[in-house]
């Protein structure tokens, strides 16, 4: 997703909370990747690696952080940054990707500092994808921009426009992601690494692809 794209996409997501009331309380600020304060994304980085980067560091080594502090900076990423009191306590960061095999809403990462787990803000944030799926598969705005880049498209209903659901990456060893996901509708996507058995002994990959789809969200315009 490029820049347009996530500019859309946040006006979007914007409009969807405008007034709505998270549990917890919590205040939700939509905001784009490049636009993205340094102490903001620190804050980001810091929860990351307080949630994950034991995992991250088993994964990928001790240099995990240099790669994933690009991925995190990659332009077309829209945060939904959750705040109490003013101050980061959790994250969601998500793109739209876009190409002749996938067209999905891709969630990078979704981070909750403990005093905010386990408390059905997590379903909610996922069901709050869902809608922006919808909105987005109902959006002019962003079906014209993709109508004009994909020549070969030569009308704004073509089913290749639309969002087909949502995907993600999930470690592994990390259960109980894997595990609310799962609970929350997310299965296996047909191109996930899956785990093997030899010899009686399970060997996992590093990570499963997971999706979800959200069907019946394709409006004619």
């Amino acid at each position: 997703m490029d820049g347009l794209e996530a500019t859309i996409a946040a006006k979007i997501v914007r409009s969807i909370i405008k007034d709505k009331k998270f549990k917890e309380n919590v205040d939700i600020e939509v905001i784009e990747s490049e636009k993205l304060s340094d102490e903001d994304f620190n804050s980001c980085l810091t929860l990351l690696d307080q949630n994950l980067g034991m995992l991250y560091t088993i994964i990928k080594g001790h240099d995990w952080k240099t790669e994933k502090v690009d991925e995190m900076k990659e332009e077309g990423l829209v945060y939904l940054l959750i705040k109490e009191n003013g101050k980061i306590s959790g994250f969601l960061s998500f793109n739209l990707v876009k190409d002749d095999e996938l067209s999905l809403l891709y969630l990078y990462e979704i981070q909750l500092m403990p005093q905010l787990r386990n408390k059905g803000l997590g379903t909610e944030l996922l069901n709050l994808l869902e809608i922006i799926v919808k909105e987005l598969n109902a959006s002019r705005e962003l079906r014209k921009l993709w109508f004009d880049y994909f020549e070969e498209i030569n009308d704004l209903n073509d089913p290749y426009l639309e969002i087909t659901g949502i995907g993600l990456t999930v470690f592994s060893q990390n259960n109980k992601a894997f595990e609310f996901y799962q609970r929350n509708g997310y299965d296996f996507h047909i191109d996930s690494p899956r785990d093997r058995i030899l010899r009686n002994k399970v060997f996992k990959p590093s990570y499963y692809l997971l999706e979800k789809h959200v069907k019946d969200t394709f409006v004619k315009l």
